[in-house]
């Protein structure tokens, strides 16, 4: 009779957490919240370290910028049924109410999306953090698996009470079907319990209705629409989004190195710049891509692949030095799935590489249903054959601190810089050096510490650090250097946290 097509957007969960507990508007919700786990959704299958969030949802909650011109949902009628389009004069006996349709799945638009019942990967909804066995408790409501299976009892708890049919209960019955109804009790898992399976009516997104009958929405729907995060109530506005990522527009690529590794980061807010070509082969690329760029180490076969990531992504390598102006490489949609394994909607791009070519990478979402395309935590992966990785080069003689090089990670710290500098190597070897730094405030109560040292993209173990005596704003770091170092200049980066002004130096002591 009807259907729902709705954008979403992956978070890590605990982002999805916090924005939740900031959205409470009472007392019970700040203690349902709170009481919700801290990292990772437990789970009896799925992926319970992300969720996915109706855009609809998204924007009160803060996850992405608002945008009274996007289109977060399209809702489809079938028109080979006889509607009954005024209730308000009773429904024709054999006519279906119009208003409880189309009231329906509003419901589905606004949040009541459940992804139960889908394979392995699978990714918890934020209805789906709710979703228990019965005999749930307060007390187990923290540890206990949410149910990501078809079959069996299903219950949703938020530990308040609810009523059904002039009784008193603090857990509803759940549809266990699966994404298609197909398994379990023969009804999509987005809905409540059919009534006429329990004789029970829960509520307006009860998963049938017969013709003849209008059904109201109650206090249930109100409740759980409440509880994802939507505030009846209150016309506060919602909190400021994250801000974008720091390599979302073309001039501010992120450099990757090396001839095999990963990166993870996120298109959670980024945009779309004038210009910019669509990234999927079939023309259906969103507007939220990011760019990488990578320099060839050698000549051989390269792949890039964003196996890892939480949402349906596209893929596209260039050459250039414009974003208007590129020559397409090689993009993709979807690597081919594996026969027995789960649909797969992360991408891959293979070509023959040149050594010291610059290569551009764009990472976006696919564009389902006209929402601007999916968006979430990415994980960017390549690797080239025939590569042998450069030996890293030290040492050096100064360098400026550019906060704009942050870690692209779905998880931050406290201040973090990347010192960069070009650094010389003598044929004077040594097993071990010192940096040191200067001129850098220090956030108060912090020490600077160090995150990582890296020459040449390869990492370098750092045995100590710390301040030097009697100067606060300075820090050395001894690192050691592996054998078989040549001579010459190779780039090296020292990331680390703690400090607040925006230059320093960066300096050498054999």
């Amino acid at each position: 009779m009807g259907s729902t097509s709705a954008g979403s957007v992956s978070v890590d969960y605990p982002t999805a957490r916090s924005r939740l507990v900031a959205s409470a508007s009472n007392t019970s919700e700040v203690a349902i919240y709170n009481a919700l786990p801290s990292s990772v959704v437990p789970t009896n299958t799925g992926d319970g370290s992300v969720v996915e969030v109706s855009r609809s949802l998204a924007q009160p909650l803060g996850l992405v910028p608002l945008n009274p011109n996007e289109t977060v949902a399209t809702i489809s009628f079938n028109k080979n049924f006889a509607f009954d389009f005024n209730p308000d004069n009773g429904v024709d006996f054999d006519k279906v109410d119009f208003d409880t349709v189309a009231t329906h799945e509003i419901g589905h638009a606004l949040g009541f999306v459940s992804n139960a019942g889908g394979d392995s990967t699978a990714q918890v909804s934020l209805w789906d953090i709710f979703r228990f066995r019965p005999g749930i408790t307060t007390n187990t409501f923290t540890t206990a698996q949410r149910i990501m299976s078809v079959g069996g009892s299903q219950v949703y708890f938020t530990g308040q009470p609810f009523s059904v049919e002039f009784s008193s209960t603090d857990q509803l019955r759940l549809s266990t079907g699966g994404p298609d109804g197909s398994g379990g009790d023969g009804n999509q898992s987005s809905h409540w319990k059919d009534d006429d399976l329990t004789g029970e009516y829960i509520g307006i997104m009860d998963p049938n209705v017969s013709s003849g009958i209008h059904e109201d929405t109650t206090e249930n729907d109100y409740s759980a629409l409440e509880t994802l995060g939507w505030n009846l109530l209150n016309n506060a506005a919602p909190p400021l989004p994250p801000p974008p990522p720091s390599n979302d527009d073309f001039a501010n690529a992120r450099n990757v190195t090396g001839c095999s590794a990963s990166v993870i980061g996120t298109i959670l807010n980024a945009s779309k710049e004038a210009g910019e070509p669509n990234h999927s082969p079939d023309n259906n690329g969103g507007t939220h891509s990011v760019w990488y760029q990578w320099q060839a180490p050698g000549n051989g076969t390269a792949t890039f692949t964003t196996a890892g990531s939480a949402y349906d992504t596209v893929l596209a390598v260039y050459t250039g030095t414009s974003v208007n102006a590129l020559t397409l490489i090689g993009k993709n949609d979807d690597i081919p799935d594996v026969p027995g394994q789960p649909h797969n909607v992360t991408s891959s791009v293979t070509f023959t590489a040149a050594a010291g070519t610059i290569y551009l990478i764009a990472i976006d979402g696919y564009n389902n249903g006209g929402s601007g395309g999916d968006m979430g935590p990415l994980k960017l992966n390549w690797s080239e054959s025939n590569c042998t990785e450069p030996p890293p080069s030290l040492l050096i003689e100064q360098s400026t601190i550019d906060r704009a090089v942050a870690l692209d990670s779905v998880t931050f710290v406290r201040g973090p810089f990347r010192i960069l500098s070009n650094l010389n190597l003598s044929t004077d070897h040594h097993t071990r050096v010192m940096l040191f730094t200067s001129n850098l405030g220090l956030e108060p109560g912090e020490n600077l510490s160090v995150l990582s040292v890296q020459a040449a993209g390869v990492s370098l173990p750092v045995e100590a650090a710390g301040t030097v005596r009697g100067l606060s704003q300075a820090s050395y770091i001894i690192v050691r250097l592996p054998d078989g170092l040549a001579t010459g200049d190779l780039p090296i980066s020292v990331t680390l946290r703690g400090a607040t002004s925006n230059v320093g130096k960066l300096g050498i002591s054999p």
